[in-house]
């Protein structure tokens, strides 16, 4: 019995669960027809392609409506404009249903969406016409400002929704701006605007503070301008909405042409509850989305394919945003903190401060400060470190210097002493050789030549020592005189001929032509000896030594140039300090104190000129003196007669002139 029982309930079950499957199919049954597995639906927009809020609003429908829909359900939407803005009156009307009628007469209609008032309005009247393509045809709208009230049949084909109140925009307008007594309405004649106004006119009395109403109302964007230019603009507001045209042409005016135009002749700040207008310039206000009333109504249709329609035929109001535009809040003094909560801003930059204007400037001024001291604060760390690291360098370079100098003295002792001992054993050698009366003639000639040479090199280097000391006391002179620099380098590099050949290395010398300027004769000379020797000592036998000297404008170049040696890159720029060696194996190679090439770089400093240096290793070196080319007036002449072979057996006493 229990058993019979259970079946028997199961078998209601089913049949109930059959019953209400069939009863909510029903309507999309009879929307889609049988086996139909596209959904037609024609758009009908109240105005034209231009408009940009209905396009938001045909953008979120699509959208929605593809995310959405049935996976084996396909879509084709056909979208019509009765550009009401042209003409509103019946004959238009009825020729507009009569296109509609031919147009679609054979084309399948499963739903129809209404955008704004005048659309709806259309539809509506021809939903239970037998005679109209629209007859018995599923309406969904939205963006309708009008009342309405569905009765009857119209219940059953009508599904939308209405657009949000205008009390919310006037109640932010007035707590947002306390100043403002009079608010603007800038609306065109089409039923939209009419309704708004009948809103605004119905709704004073909500407004939570009086305020004057005044409707500026034309279709033409000159008429706007003309009576916006008679109003005092002293504590007053602008709410802008609807769209306008040119007188002329009857073209549409841009919005932003339109909010352009308007702050030209006004300094009032400009609302709107229009969404494509927060987008153009406007302070912003309290507006419904396009994309989400499209999005709203793309559900609604998968409610109704569903079996699920709504039986008030008013769907429940999309929500309201209040945008506001980020740069006219600060233009206009908006006091940011008196901003609803949940407010979308635009135009916003990444890292702005969202706080009042006096607020920012304050902070501003304090984050500027902060950031003047850091920046402080950090260059005096890195002047510090700079300090220290100069400290460090200057300790470094004193330190070096310092063992230069004991190096130099080690060395300088050995160079005195090494004549010296040569000297000594020389003129002892002699003495043996005269007390016993055993010598010839060449054999003493040849050692007096031994103390002769060795005791050049010991006044070389006590001159060197004497002119480093007036360099380091700033009392080196040089007696200029005007002169043929050309003759004097020749006789220099003629005299040192037979320095060279004794190591097997032929010195050439080559000028193009005769050139006077002021010198010291004596100091240059020194110099160019002190590049030739350095050149024989370091130059490998069978090498050669290029001397040059040539003119370019107002300078002459001096250019000593060998084979040799050459010096490390990384050496160069230490070759000219005083007591500076290369290295040990040059030190070891020839004999030298390692001041001379300072001294000729004192002696061409002296003269406004300077030397360069050209070395690779192992290729040889080349030393470029510049010397400016001028005159001076000569108070004396230097008649002083010097045999120039003393002074270059002087400044070649440290080469080596053992026959190779």
């Amino acid at each position: 019995m229990k058993k019979g029982l259970l079946n028997y309930v199961t078998i209601i079950i089913i049949l109930m669960i059959i019953i209400l499957n069939s009863t909510t199919s029903i309507y999309a049954y009879n929307i889609l027809g049988n086996n139909d597995k596209t959904l037609d639906i024609l758009i009908i927009n109240s105005y034209d392609s231009k408009n940009e809020w209905e396009n938001h609003i045909i953008t979120g429908f699509e959208e929605k409506l593809k995310e959405i829909k049935p996976k084996d359900l396909s879509l084709n939407i056909d979208l019509e404009y009765l550009d009401i803005r042209k003409r509103n009156d019946k004959a238009y009307l009825d020729s507009f249903n009569d296109l509609l009628n031919k147009k679609y007469q054979y084309k399948d209609i499963d739903i129809v969406f209404a955008i704004d008032d005048g659309a709806f309005e259309f539809v509506k009247s021809k939903v239970l016409n037998s005679q109209s393509v629209l007859y018995h045809k599923q309406i969904l709208f939205t963006g309708v400002n009008n009342p309405v009230e569905l009765t009857g049949e119209y219940k059953k084909y009508i599904t939308g929704i209405l657009q949000a109140n205008t009390d919310q925009l006037f109640n932010l307008i007035l707590y947002l701006q306390p100043n403002i007594d009079t608010i603007n309405i800038i609306i065109d004649e089409f039923i939209y605007s009419n309704v708004i106004k009948k809103r605004v006119e119905s709704s004073k009395s909500l407004f939570f503070r009086p305020v004057k109403i005044n409707f500026i109302q034309s279709n033409y964007i000159e008429d706007i301008e003309n009576k916006l230019k008679k109003i005092n603009d002293k504590n007053q507001a602008i709410v802008l909405t609807g769209t306008f045209m040119y007188k002329s042409n009857k073209s549409h005016v841009k919005l932003k042409d339109i909010v352009n135009d308007i702050k030209t002749i006004t300094d009032n700040p400009i609302y709107t509850n229009n969404y494509a207008y927060v987008f153009n310039g406007v302070i912003g206000g309290f507006v419904d989305i396009g994309e989400h009333q499209g999005s709203y109504v793309a559900k609604e249709i998968c409610n109704i394919l569903e079996g699920n329609k709504i039986e008030e035929g008013i769907l429940p109001k999309s929500s309201g945003m209040y945008i506001f535009d980020y740069k006219q809040i600060y233009d206009y003094n908006i006091d940011i903190l008196k901003m609803p909560k949940d407010s979308k801003l635009l135009n916003k930059p990444k890292y702005a401060l969202l706080l009042p204007k006096p607020l920012k400037i304050t902070v501003c001024i304090v984050f500027s400060l902060l950031i003047l001291i850091v920046v402080y604060v950090v260059y005096k760390f890195i002047i510090e470190i700079k300090k220290s690291n100069k400290n460090k360098k200057l300790y470094e370079r004193a330190k070096e210097r310092e063992q230069l100098k004991t190096d130099f003295i080690v060395n300088m002792s050995h160079e005195l002493r090494t004549p010296l001992n040569v000297i000594l054993s020389t003129s002892k050698v002699a003495e043996l050789k005269i007390n016993t009366n055993n010598y010839d003639n060449k054999y003493l000639l040849g050692k007096l030549e031994q103390i002769n040479k060795n005791s050049n090199r010991l006044l070389k280097l006590v001159n060197n020592l004497i002119d480093i000391t007036k360099f380091e006391q700033g009392v080196y002179e040089i007696n200029l005189e005007n002169i043929n620099i050309v003759e004097v380098v020749e006789d220099i590099v003629l005299a040192s001929v037979d320095y060279a050949t004794y190591k097997n290395i032929d010195l050439v010398f080559d000028t193009e032509e005769e050139i006077i300027t002021a010198i010291d004769k004596d100091k240059i000379e020194r110099a160019i000896l002190n590049l030739l020797s350095n050149a024989i000592k370091f130059t490998h036998k069978g090498g050669s030594i290029y001397v040059y000297i040539k003119r370019e404008k107002d300078k002459v170049f001096i250019s000593v140039e060998d084979n040799g040696m050459g010096i490390p890159k990384d050496k160069i720029n230490e070759i000219f300090n005083r007591f500076y060696q290369v290295s040990d194996t040059l030190k070891k190679h020839e004999e030298g104190s390692g001041i001379g090439l300072c001294i000729v770089e004192e002696i061409v400093d002296l003269h406004g000129g300077k030397i360069n240096v050209y070395s690779e290793v192992n290729k040889g070196s080349k030393f470029e003196i510049i010397l400016p080319i001028y005159m001076v007036e000569e108070n004396f002449k230097n008649l002083q007669i010097k045999d120039i072979q003393q002074i270059v057996k002087l400044e070649m006493s440290d080469v080596d002139t053992k026959e190779n």
